[in-house]
């Protein structure tokens, strides 16, 4: 059972601020207990009459979500955004939230989702996920919306549209060392922003460096977003890749790596210039950068390196 607690304040000028926490439990992988918690902090002298509150998800559209409200017993929907893109819409078009009050109450709104068959389902790349644990934080991915559409809070999501001429991949990639100023320690640091009008998932990075000796293992420090391992591909050549295997990038979004570090069993000093450096989407296409060519001769770089 995964639950997630969100802390939604409402102010009468129309500025909206939401926080959560989440609890996970190991258990069960299959629902999620969502806590929508709004004290309305409502500062200004007007009363909001209606508003409706949205949560962004992913699912696979081979099954059934289901929306289910505990409590307060408020009108919930579920809606198929298309792709594997959806959203449960929290209406609230009947009530007022009146100036310097809460609504609710501090108990907030209690909300079930799941797939109708029960099989199991990771929210955890939800476009509206609060990564947080135990812990309130900001989160502009849920999206308040008044009666007529218009944005209240929040960053709605760019939605996938079916695949058109020109609609395109593309990224804007960069990268920097943070071990600049040492000869026996690699820690290479990606950013990929996506500039294209699709989303990406599971893109890789690839860095080829040249090595006669055997590195020993990527030193994983913190990378919450992808995957790293290092693996030896021909005599002297090595390629580091970072794998954002579960990971989507919408477009006008972008992913940091994290913290990795490689070096050599002895820590003795070895070369760090590229023989390559590409990024590839899950389809092995090259959407940045250079590959490497196989035949061990240092590839003038064709991305900007550095931030």
């Amino acid at each position: 059972m995964k639950n997630l607690l969100f802390v939604l304040l409402l102010f009468t000028t129309f500025s909206f601020s939401a926080w959560g926490y989440k609890e996970i439990s190991p258990s069960s992988t299959d629902d999620f207990l969502n806590h929508l918690q709004a004290p309305g902090a409502n500062k200004g002298e007007k009363d909001i009459h209606g508003f409706k509150v949205a949560y962004y998800f992913t699912a696979d559209p081979a099954h059934i979500p289901v929306a289910e409200i505990d409590y307060p017993n408020y009108p919930i929907v579920v809606e198929h955004l298309g792709d594997d893109q959806w959203r449960f819409v929290l209406d609230l078009s009947s009530e007022i939230l009146i100036a310097k009050s809460v609504h609710p109450n501090i108990d907030g709104y209690q909300i079930r989702l799941h797939y109708s068959d029960w099989t199991n389902w990771n929210h955890r790349y939800d476009y509206s996920s609060d990564l947080s644990v135990g812990i309130p934080e900001f989160n502009d991915k849920i999206v308040v919306y008044d009666l007529d559409g218009n944005v209240l809070w929040g960053v709605p999501p760019t939605l996938p549209r079916e695949a058109l001429t020109y609609d395109k991949k593309s990224v804007e990639f960069s990268w920097n060392d943070a071990s600049a100023h040492e000869s026996n320690m690699f820690k290479p640091e990606f950013k990929i922003k996506n500039t294209g009008s699709l989303k990406l998932d599971s893109l890789k990075v690839r860095y080829y460096l040249s090595s006669l000796e055997d590195f020993s293992r990527v030193e994983d420090y913190y990378t919450p977003n992808c995957t790293p391992s290092i693996t030896k591909i021909a005599k002297g050549v090595w390629m580091l890749e970072l794998v954002f295997d579960t990971y989507i990038l919408y477009p006008g979004q972008e992913v940091f790596s994290g913290n990795i570090g490689i070096h050599l069993p002895d820590w003795s000093k070895f070369s760090k210039e590229a023989l390559g450096v590409v990024v590839l989407d899950k389809t092995g296409e090259v959407l940045a950068g250079t590959p490497w060519n196989g035949n061990g001769v240092v590839i003038p770089y064709t991305v900007a390196a550095g931030w």
